[in-house]
């Protein structure tokens, strides 16, 4: 079995009222990578990270 249907099948078993918790945790590290995935092709990225160093 795969990591990602491992997941499925435990997100079958969490209680609805701390689906929020694992939603926010799950676009976090969407957005994370998906960042870092489009750092070299965005300019201002780039120059934002470069002046902060």
């Amino acid at each position: 079995m795969s990591n990602k249907e491992k997941i499925v099948q435990l997100l079958d078993t969490v209680p609805d009222y701390k689906m929020g918790y694992i939603l926010a945790y799950v676009q976090g590290i969407t957005i994370d990578s998906l960042d870092a995935a489009m750092a070299p092709q965005d300019e201002k990225y780039t120059e934002m990270n470069n002046m902060s160093c």
